[in-house]
């Protein structure tokens, strides 16, 4: 872990939150307006569909037992190495008699943007079938020819049978007069982009899927060629993005993060994104809130780390202390260039007045950091 940082430091990182909402109030007359706001997370009944390939958005796999829905459930599947860390299926459990997975859950009828013929398309050798809402009108070789309406239900996509020297893989579901624009490598719905189109900050906390988030090391990251983005979108989408529409990133790291997390994310963030943009840099989201496993893993944290000294508020004071270590980690990676590419960021509660001090002052990190100095800054359990 990071070294001990006084958490006093961290007065100006709160501000961030207000600044950029006056940033907009502080415009000449006359200036393009500036919004900014949180993006939905990608499922398959969001009515967003950001991306082009909608298996991005596709549910986890499912095995459904001989007579009914479902009887093996994602985690089984993974677990029993059927399906792999990056949701690509492999093979079929014997008991099941088709794995299957839904996209274009539940959409309005109104969403008539979403209408038309989809096209699937996958590497390797397996059976595998088009159901629900989507009609199929023509098979050729690794492709799937549908018709979608929008609608109640889903549309369903089935594997019955898998060739284990040759299996299936890089499936994909591009609409079918999008297919141009995914052989040129676009990755987002141009529909969606024109939405969006005119956001000047992207808060990615939702797409990085950071309540309750479990990653640890820089390794265990979400990557471009996962099967779906459902559980985190890969870091490089999010700059792509930023960088398409001209948008700062907002990026909430996970609490559980290790150092090596956070320096990986700066770096690809500072390689990466438009120079011209800033990211803002928040470590979690919303460390008061008990409803959110962080704030329940602070507060274990905590009282690991001072005991009986531990006050009531010391989780929030444990939180202070991490958001300015990762705070630290972004402007080292950065260096001279943190100025002017990098917000740090620490979410307070506005409707508890008086928790920010805790998590701004810190005292019990304080009175630690003037003690012998440890080794690693804290031990995160």
């Amino acid at each position: 872990m990071s070294r001990a940082v006084r958490p006093l430091g961290l007065r100006p990182l709160a501000l961030a939150l207000m600044l950029v909402l006056l940033s907009a109030l502080s415009r000449p007359a006359g200036a393009a307006p500036v919004l900014g706001m949180n993006l939905a997370g990608i499922s398959d009944w969001s009515t967003e569909q950001p991306f082009l390939d909608l298996m991005k958005t596709s549910r986890p796999w499912i095995g459904h037992l001989p007579g009914r829905w479902g009887g093996v459930e994602a985690e089984t599947l993974q677990a029993e190495d059927h399906v792999d860390a990056g949701g690509h299926l492999l093979s079929l459990p014997e008991a099941v008699d088709r794995v299957g997975t839904l996209i274009l859950t539940d959409q309005p009828e109104a969403a008539i943007s979403l209408a038309g013929r989809y096209v699937l398309r996958h590497a390797g050798s397996g059976r595998i079938a088009v159901g629900g809402r989507g009609r199929e009108v023509s098979r050729a070789r690794g492709e799937i020819r549908f018709d979608y309406v929008p609608g109640p239900g889903a549309v369903e996509i089935d594997v019955t049978g898998i060739d284990p020297a040759d299996p299936l893989r890089d499936i994909t579901v591009v609409r079918e007069d999008r297919l141009p624009h995914a052989a040129a490598g676009a990755l987002f719905n141009p529909d969606w982009l024109a939405r969006v189109s005119g956001l000047r900050l992207l808060r990615f906390m939702d797409w990085m899927e950071t309540n309750g988030a479990e990653a640890r090391r820089w390794s265990e990251r979400p990557r471009e060629g996962d099967q779906r983005w459902t559980e985190g979108v890969p870091a490089e989408v999010l700059a792509r993005l930023s960088n398409e529409i001209g948008a700062d990133p907002w990026v909430t790291l996970p609490h559980l993060a290790e150092d090596d997390y956070v320096r990986g994310f700066a770096r690809l963030m500072r390689d990466t994104l438009d120079p011209r943009l800033r990211v803002h840099a928040e470590w979690s989201n919303e460390l008061w809130n008990f409803g959110f496993e962080q704030a329940r893993w602070a507060e274990a944290q905590a009282r690991a780390l001072w005991g009986d000294a531990a006050t009531e508020d010391a989780w929030m004071q444990f939180a202070g202390l991490r958001a300015a270590q990762v705070a630290d980690l972004w402007a080292e990676t950065f260096g001279a260039q943190a100025g002017t590419r990098l917000v740090r960021v620490i979410g307070v509660q506005t409707d508890w007045p008086g928790l920010e001090t805790a998590a701004l002052e810190a005292p019990l990190a304080v009175a630690r950091a003037r003690g012998p100095r440890p080794r690693a800054s804290m031990p995160m359990r």
